[in-house]
């Protein structure tokens, strides 16, 4: 119930700083999330910040299944995150598209460790572990394929011209083939899965935020697992500075290098840890 996702996130947020529940806490008590679903409602869920003058809101579509908990969890780590930036001046108050992203995917990691934490039994720790993981394989490997595929039909056209809905599906369907060689079969409906991508029209080059943020958000978490407490207050000023700092040295506010491979690995490796969790549980299971 939505109740129940209020308090869970607000208290993970609050465990975690006391300053971002407050601030976690206020979209609710303001009235600034629009959640229940109703007739004529746009689908889907979004953090729209309103600049350095006004709070952002948020829209979800809550129907009590455990991915809207999540998907509310990432909008509001949007939401805090636009709220801090605020203090910035009107033209540094917004930040790079992979930054925003950073932000939204630490607030779904902080929420899960509490899921976790909470589980009933090894079931459900199992059913939040492969949830976590498709949402990793979506962000971190299918959008990098999703990303090779854009730049091959922006190429095409640059060295050959326009291209027909039968060649975009095929560069597709080749980037694809590279991420799942043999282990997933790709049907003729498949084919033009590419059509249904908005994130190719609206914003070019999108996708590539999702990998960049999964993996630096997942590489700060494992920073504050190692750190402690001393990491909020860190993590809570680089979401402040908005836009004000490149992406290289917002991430450096919390300790971090994005041109060391160790700091991509970082994530990986959490990765590799959940999967080997997951696989233990279903052994047992």
């Amino acid at each position: 119930p939505f109740r129940e996702a209020r308090q869970l996130i607000t208290s993970a947020w609050s465990s975690f700083s006391p300053r971002a529940g407050a601030i976690v806490e206020s979209f609710f008590t303001q009235g600034l999330i629009d959640a229940p679903i109703r007739a004529n409602k746009e689908g889907g869920a979004l953090c729209a910040e309103a600049g350095a003058s006004s709070h952002p809101y948020l829209l979800v579509n809550y129907a009590s299944r455990p991915e809207d908990t999540m998907t509310l969890a990432h909008e509001l780590g949007h939401a805090l995150h636009f709220e801090l930036a605020r203090a910035q001046r009107a033209l540094q108050v917004e930040t790079s598209i992979p930054m925003c992203e950073v932000a939204s995917t630490f607030s779904e990691a902080l929420i899960a460790q509490d899921l976790m934490a909470r589980a009933a039994d090894d079931r459900e720790r199992l059913a939040l572990l492969a949830a976590r993981l498709d949402d990793a394989m979506l962000n971190v490997f299918e959008a990098g394929a999703n990303v090779s595929a854009e730049a091959g039909m922006h190429r095409h056209r640059r060295e050959q011209g326009e291209l027909s809905a039968g060649e975009l599906s095929e560069i597709w369907t080749s980037s694809l083939s590279n991420l799942w060689a043999d282990t997933v079969e790709i049907e003729d409906g498949m084919r033009l899965l590419w059509s249904l991508i908005p994130h190719m029209i609206w914003e070019p080059g999108y996708l590539y935020s999702y990998s960049y943020g999964l993996l630096t958000a997942w590489s700060a978490f494992a920073r504050y697992k190692q750190v402690g407490e001393g990491f909020a207050e860190d993590y809570l000023a680089m979401l402040a500075a908005g836009g004000s700092r490149s992406p290289e040295e917002l991430v450096a506010m919390v300790g971090l290098d994005v041109a060391d491979p160790g700091f991509w690995n970082a994530g990986l490796d959490l990765l590799d840890s959940m999967l080997k969790e997951a696989e233990a549980l279903a052994a047992t299971l």
